[in-house]
């Protein structure tokens, strides 16, 4: 999909208003990348899975498995 927009002046800003059609949550936050031919790339920002209260367990289920067998291979 491309769509043509026209930045406008706000304040001390230029702002972009993008159009209800490209179905955008409001107060989603975007990291902007600007390239080297003045293109911008809106980029939605995720939430970081590990900054969270929540314990995860970060243990490989199969790594106990292949520890063992190697000790035991070592051993015979």
């Amino acid at each position: 999909m491309i769509l043509e927009i026209k930045s406008r002046k706000v304040g001390n800003s230029v702002s972009l208003i993008l159009p209800k059609s490209l179905k955008i949550d409001v107060d989603q936050v975007f990291v902007v990348t600007k390239m080297h031919n003045g293109a911008l790339i809106l980029t939605p920002k995720l939430k970081n899975p590990y900054m969270t209260d929540k314990n995860i367990d970060m243990k490989d289920p199969e790594g106990d498995y292949f520890e063992e067998q190697s000790i035991q291979d070592w051993q015979d």
